[in-house]
């Protein structure tokens, strides 16, 4: 089996028992679980960057972001968490997305 193939189909445990309720739920919900499901290291770096996001003075707020990035790799390889919650927390806090406002398209159609 490909590596990329392992890991392709990976779901951590703690989400195993409740896929069906989570495709119920809505995305805000949903994406709160996301954030609160995050690896520890994740989760430090994501606070890193929410710390500093809107400070000017910050010289390596572009470092911070590679660390995001990097971690979310890191642990969506090691199957801590999902693809859609990698992709979801990559255009949260590395490409800086506003998804508040995708959420409220999304549950409006």
């Amino acid at each position: 089996m490909k590596k990329k193939e392992l890991y392709k189909n990976t779901t951590p445990s703690y989400l195993k028992h409740d896929t069906e309720r989570m495709k119920k739920m809505k995305k805000k919900e949903l994406y709160e679980i996301y954030e609160k499901t995050a690896p520890p290291y994740l989760k430090h770096d994501i606070e890193q960057v929410k710390k500093y996001r809107n400070d000017p003075t910050c010289r390596v707020f572009d470092c911070l972001l590679d660390e995001v990035y990097g971690s979310v790799n890191s642990a969506l390889y090691d199957g801590e968490i999902t693809e859609e919650q990698a992709t979801y927390l990559r255009d949260k806090y590395y490409w800086l997305k506003d998804i508040s406002n995708e959420e409220e398209e999304e549950d409006e159609q």
